[in-house]
């Protein structure tokens, strides 16, 4: 089973969003998973040991720019193992 994760990003706002979303190809659905600590934009992310780390970032909402720090660790996002 693969599945496709996506998470943060900007609205039409311009303000930056700490949402979760995964995309099953097979099934052709989106699911939701718990939100990321802070919002944050232009983020890394990487599947390690069945867990999806999301790394660095840069948060201007309300009108400034500020880092959002190292990695972070979303603990109740599992990666399903390849079968």
């Amino acid at each position: 089973m693969y599945r496709i994760y996506i998470a943060g990003g900007i609205d039409g706002y311009g303000e930056c969003k700490d949402t979760v979303w995964s995309f099953d190809p097979i099934t052709s659905q989106w699911r939701t998973h718990p939100p990321l600590i802070r919002p944050r934009a232009q983020l890394g992310m990487a599947a390690l040991n069945g867990r999806l780390y999301v790394v660095g970032g840069l948060d201007w909402s309300a009108g400034h720019i500020r880092q959002t720090g190292g990695p972070v660790c979303l603990n109740t996002v599992r990666v399903p193992k390849r079968q």
